[in-house]
């Protein structure tokens, strides 16, 4: 038995280990990750009315927002290079020496809502969460509802905690008292990212200010344009559409 139980704990840490660093793409096509993936498309299906559940377009739909969302959430770890799952991400990219340029779950967040507003939605919505907000433990997410819905019958696409390997959530596990809607993100992501955007998987709606790594700045400003992150974002871009002769996403 303590055989069995070493030989448990070794694969057991072995797992987490693998889930520290950013999946290959060929992680989409795992069977358990192809049954995540029908399970998150038969919850989208569910949140519509009734009437509006076999649609051929409904249904295209919520296909295409799963597909996009678990592709999107690799690609985008695998961008950020993480070092280890959440908060030990966030102390690489909070360090003085900026070990990580990138990983912070808001910053997740954003990076899935630029990718999910790649088209125009009829039947579904993007809408920004929080959890715990205004303490250690505050965190950021994604969520999918039906237009005709209301927060918080969603369903949460969350990269950030496995490095890029979505976890979705659904209502029977959003704790109402510590999650809430933000829709002044909400709002503020979708005027700089709206339906059918043209920008790269690469761009930061906001990069850190030279003087405080702990304070961001829209990229869209003189000073963060010119600042150390504005420069690398430009290069990352130019170098992304190079290399993907101006496809906007490597997926």
């Amino acid at each position: 038995m303590k055989r069995i139980a070493t030989i448990a704990c070794g694969l057991a840490l072995l797992c987490t280990a693998c889930k520290m660093h950013a999946p290959d793409f060929s992680y989409y096509d795992e069977p358990q990750v192809q049954q995540e993936r029908q399970d998150a498309f038969n919850q989208l299906i569910n949140l519509l009315p009734p009437e509006q559940r076999g649609i051929p377009a409904a249904r295209e739909e919520a296909a295409w927002l799963v597909e996009h969302g678990f592709k999107a959430g690799i690609s985008i770890a695998r961008i950020n290079n993480p070092i280890g799952m959440g908060w030990e991400n966030n102390r690489a990219v909070n360090s003085p020496e900026h070990i990580r340029e990138r990983g912070l779950c808001w910053q997740y967040q954003a990076d899935m809502f630029r990718e999910m507003r790649r088209r125009h939605l009829d039947y579904f919505y993007l809408g920004c969460c929080r959890r715990d907000g205004d303490n250690s433990d505050e965190h950021n997410s994604l969520y999918i509802r039906a237009v005709a819905g209301q927060w918080p019958d969603a369903i949460l696409m969350d990269p950030w905690p496995k490095s890029g390997r979505i976890i979705v959530m659904n209502r029977k596990d959003i704790i109402i008292e510590k999650w809430y809607d933000v829709p002044d993100v909400r709002a503020h992501l979708a005027y700089i990212y709206r339906e059918n955007h043209r920008y790269p998987i690469e761009h930061w709606e906001r990069v850190q200010s030279d003087t405080d790594n702990r304070h961001y700045i829209s990229v869209f400003t003189a000073e963060g344009r010119n600042s150390r992150q504005g420069k690398i974002m430009r290069a990352n871009m130019e170098r992304g559409l190079k290399a993907r002769n101006g496809r906007l996403t490597d997926y």
